[in-house]
């Protein structure tokens, strides 16, 4: 057993792990959960793990080992968390300053774009910071729109790669070497006229590009283990329902005891909006946008 979980753990860094922890966002979500956890056994609320590459880097291995040990096999692990990284890393990451969102298994970074939106940049806000592949595909695209999304693309996931010959799986960093600038007078421009054919997706010479956005409302799933995957979701609708159900008793109990006035005040506080599962703490959270 010893020997198979030091396996999975090493496919999981070489198709997850290695890759993320290249990325300051991704870092970020190891760094939170590592802080919180390791903060119930320890005092360790005092670490700047930001800035602190080395402790993100060995409390993430002890944590994996601990894991291991103790609760959860990294076979599980590693198809688990397949399965919710994308609304892991991008929890939070809903504003202006830092505007990520998932499409068809990969990640995107919208920050530069969002302001020239055709739609305005409230749609884009409200479903930054998860997946939003349903809302995406609901609404029609252009293919000008599409490729304007491929641009924005930073991590791919090989394994959810739609219609392509590549069998690579694992993660892959597809940063732009862009400015800031550049890119917004690229975007403030496709507002008035098709992109030029010298930003489009083609000159990259990528060979994913033209299959990380099918047009499909539904998300393609991982290869995951079915067993795995059903009781994944089980658990995301029974917190889902929970919750709702929870604020239910809330709303009722604040009209009988707060009033009206207080009580919508209150809900808007306290009602979540989205829920993601953190792989390392190993528990649902819900967050507000």
């Amino acid at each position: 057993m010893v020997v198979l979980n030091d396996i999975w753990k090493r496919l999981w860094y070489r198709d997850y792990g290695d890759v993320l922890l290249q990325w300051k966002v991704s870092r970020q979500a190891f760094g939170r959960s590592l802080v919180e956890f390791s903060s119930q056994y320890t005092n360790t609320n005092e670490v700047n793990y930001q800035d602190n590459n080395r402790w993100i880097d060995e409390k993430l291995s002890d944590r994996l080992d601990d894991m291991s040990i103790k609760s959860t096999s990294m076979k599980y692990f590693y198809f688990i968390f397949a399965e919710c990284y994308i609304d892991y890393v991008l929890a939070r990451k809903n504003t202006i300053d830092e505007c990520y969102l998932g499409l068809h298994g990969h990640i995107f970074d919208f920050t530069d774009f969002a302001e020239y939106h055709p739609g305005l940049i409230e749609p884009i806000l409200k479903e930054c910071g998860k997946d939003a592949t349903y809302y995406f595909e609901d609404i029609p695209h252009s293919k000008v729109a599409r490729n304007i999304a491929c641009r924005l693309c930073v991590v791919v996931d090989y394994a959810m790669i739609y219609g392509s010959n590549d069998h690579r799986v694992g993660l892959e960093m597809v940063l732009s070497n862009d400015s800031t600038e550049q890119n917004k007078r690229i975007f403030q421009s496709s507002n008035t006229r098709p992109l030029s054919s010298a930003y489009s997706i083609t000159k990259r010479k990528d060979q994913w590009s033209s299959h990380i956005l099918p047009r499909r409302r539904y998300l393609q799933r991982h290869p995951t283990l079915e067993r795995m995957r059903s009781q994944f979701q089980r658990d995301r609708l029974q917190h889902e329902q929970g919750n709702s159900f929870g604020s239910f008793l809330l709303s009722i109990s604040e009209i009988l005891f707060f009033g009206p006035f207080l009580t919508e005040e209150l809900s808007m506080e306290n009602t979540p909006e989205t829920q993601y599962y953190d792989p390392l703490q190993q528990k649902w959270i819900w967050w507000s946008a």
